[in-house]
């Protein structure tokens, strides 16, 4: 199984920390149900219905890495990531 080397929403460019299109979509998708009320299992299982991958070929979503994605600041624009949620969200 391959490991991520940097969060998923990410990607590199020229050297650069930059978002990555689709992945930002998916991240604000998880960030806006979760704060409508939906569980970390219907998010999860909202993604994987939707066959988006985690991973080029990985569609493994489950609670634990919603959950991750929810509590990671860097998603903020902290660390020297680019803003994907606003800090209000937290």
């Amino acid at each position: 199984m391959k490991i991520r080397n940097i969060p998923f929403g990410y990607c590199y460019q020229n050297g650069s920390i930059i978002t990555h299109p689709k992945e930002e979509k998916v991240i604000k998708l998880i960030f806006h149900s979760y704060l409508n009320g939906e569980s970390l299992l219907a998010i999860s299982n909202e993604l994987n219905y939707k066959n988006i991958e985690y991973m080029p070929g990985t569609t493994n979503w489950n609670k634990a890495k919603v959950k991750r994605i929810i509590e990671d600041k860097r998603y903020t624009g902290q660390q020297g990531y680019p803003l994907i949620v606003d800090t209000l969200l937290y």
